[in-house]
């Protein structure tokens, strides 16, 4: 069978649980036979000369990179998640490889205008829905004000946020409290007095929840990774027909046993983008309150060139417990965690089985979590770990202090191996692809 798999980024120019699981599934579904092609996105510059697909061949996976930028084409906001120019790539695409069967990993830079084009020439994708790009454009349903959302109830919710990450939107009703500039924006519009560039930003705003609904109800099967994901998805609209729930597996190997010399310094380990999503900064003020604490937070990861990563700069030299360490090779993640006390998942957002812990949770790694989304059902408070009230650096407080003290559960619980989700994925593309 002919096999595209798309996804936002990939391997080995960036590294994420998507990039992850898409690289996984790729070379589990070549080694099972199939001939398959990776089309990832790559951010280009306002130069539409340099846009366009070029060919790569990375560690064995032929993939197409799809150079290109949203924010510099005609309507910014709508190309966010129906992009014109990523549909004529894949047109052109699929020209050179008549796909038989697709399966989508993530839609976002790619927009779904590519997924439109395969519904149309009757090729089957599966989607796997990796975060919540499909409700929210900002994929972390977190609002501007740090409040979380489960999908916009209109069009002007998005206003502030998507402001915040795309700077549409731009205009002095972002000084104002968020009703006035909702009330704002709607008597301009009813008074026609709204640019044209607004105007076309909340016309695309309207229509992206339709749009993205009416992509995903056309798929052959919608795959959620959680069943946080799953009851949000059927909320905003996707066919309970289908959504599919296939929890994918840990991002390691066999475990190695618990390593951590008696005595030693208690670490606790943080593994993703250092990001105010991620909660780094709660760990730092958590870490305030504890000046005594005998304990070293290892956090692995790349640290964003912003105020925020320059925040935890700056917190990591003012307290040398808090470690910034940068990323480290895939293969040395199990013996990370075989030298953990605990790794901490202090998350303001609501995560989507994030790989790091499914993998801390096969090795019997105790989890410090914020409880909310998916941790409660991916950890049993007082057994597996804790689930700790987000964003709340005095409840983190103790429950560094408790890992400290060698008090927390080491109870494994395991989980399927990666392997055996990339077959049931495969297992869902129709019989008359592989023909």
């Amino acid at each position: 069978m002919r096999l595209l798999i798309l996804t936002h980024q990939a391997m080995p120019r960036h590294l994420g649980g998507t990039e992850w699981l898409a690289d996984r599934f790729a070379r589990d579904a070549m080694g099972a036979g199939h001939e398959v092609r990776l089309l990832t996105h790559v951010s280009a510059g306002a130069k539409r000369s340099a846009w366009g697909l070029r060919r790569s061949c990375p560690d064995g996976i032929e993939m197409l990179e799809l150079h290109s930028n949203a924010a510099f084409a005609d309507d910014p906001a709508r190309a966010e998640f129906d992009d014109p120019f990523a549909a004529r790539g894949m047109e052109v695409l699929l020209q050179d490889f008549p796909a038989q069967a697709a399966v989508a990993f993530h839609g976002m830079k790619l927009s779904a205008s590519v997924m439109q084009v395969l519904q149309m020439a009757g090729i089957p994708l599966i989607v796997v829905l990796t975060d919540f790009w499909f409700v929210c454009p900002n994929h972390s349903l977190l609002r501007w004000d740090d409040a979380l959302c489960r999908g916009p109830l209109h069009a002007l919710d998005c206003v502030r946020c998507v402001h915040r990450t795309h700077r549409f939107f731009d205009g002095l009703w972002q000084n104002l409290p968020e009703a006035e500039m909702w009330e704002d924006l709607r008597s301009r519009r009813r008074a026609g007095t709204l640019g044209p560039a607004t105007l076309l930003e909340l016309t695309a705003l309207e229509d992206r929840p339709g749009f993205l609904m009416n992509v995903l109800n056309r798929a052959h099967a919608v795959v959620a990774l959680t069943l946080f994901a799953r009851d949000l998805m059927l909320e905003r609209g996707v066919a309970p027909e289908k959504l599919r729930l296939l929890p994918h597996g840990p991002a390691m190997p066999e475990p190695q046993p618990h390593a951590q010399a008696a005595g030693s310094i208690p670490v606790i380990l943080m593994v993703g983008p250092v990001s105010r999503l991620k909660g780094a900064h709660v760990i730092v003020a958590a870490l305030k309150r504890i000046p005594g604490l005998s304990v070293e937070v290892h956090c692995f990861g790349n640290v964003p060139q912003n105020a925020f990563g320059e925040s935890m700069r700056e917190a990591a030299v003012a307290d040398p417990r808090f470690q910034l360490k940068g990323l480290f090779p895939h293969e040395k993640f199990p013996e990370l965690l075989a030298n953990a006390t605990a790794l901490a998942a202090p998350a303001l957002w609501y995560e989507n089985g994030p790989l790091a812990v499914k993998s801390a949770l096969t090795a019997g790694v105790p989890v410090l979590a914020s409880s909310i989304g998916c941790f409660p059902e991916l950890l049993e408070d007082g057994r597996h770990g804790l689930l700790i009230a987000p964003g709340d650096p005095i409840a983190w407080a103790e429950a560094l202090k408790r890992a400290a003290a060698g008090t927390l559960p080491r109870q494994p619980k395991p989980q399927r191996p990666p392997e055996h989700w990339s077959r049931e994925i495969l297992n869902l593309i129709p019989p008359m692809a592989h023909d």
